[in-house]
């Protein structure tokens, strides 16, 4: 493989991982954060009824995987896939790069993830703040339940104060 052929290889790559970046977060600002569970935005233009709202909410839970951890797990061999597919196409020395390429992806992947999940708690914690007794009590068990219901999945992309 030639010296053009990877550096287009590569440069496909990273314009592949840009786009993914820019599209979450085009997606997070166009429709920002989901609304509590009590307050739906779809349940108040449309006026939804009660039982309206518990149809539609059954809807989206079945659709919905009941087992995150297994997608997770999923999305990560179609990766490894992908990637020793691409693997088989390089040289001795290409694949070096490739290699120093992932590990260091991967760091940078998992900062981010430390970084949000700890954004996420001192959102958590200044919440806390702001809130009654009473108000705190429930929280807490919303917490409770949330965590629980995400058991394996990455609280970075779906935050607490956001259960559901």
């Amino acid at each position: 493989m030639t010296k053009t052929t990877l550096t287009i290889l590569l440069g496909f790559l990273l314009m592949f991982a840009a786009g993914a970046v820019v599209g979450m977060v085009q997606s997070k600002a166009v429709f920002g954060p989901p609304p509590p569970h009590d307050r739906s935005w779809l349940a108040e233009q449309l006026q939804l009824t009660n039982a309206q709202k518990q149809q539609i909410q059954q809807i989206w839970a079945d659709s919905m995987p009941r087992n995150r951890e297994q997608a997770m797990e999923q999305r990560h061999a179609l990766q490894k896939q992908r990637n020793d597919a691409i693997r088989t196409l390089l040289t001795p020395a290409q694949l070096a790069q490739f290699e120093k390429i992932e590990q260091q992806y991967e760091t940078a992947s998992s900062d981010l993830q430390k970084e949000r999940g700890k954004a996420v708690q001192e959102a958590i914690a200044k919440t806390k703040l702001i809130l009654n007794d009473e108000q705190r009590a429930k929280y807490e068990e919303i917490l409770k339940r949330h965590d629980g219901e995400h058991a394996g999945w990455d609280n970075a992309h779906h935050p607490s104060t956001f259960p559901g």
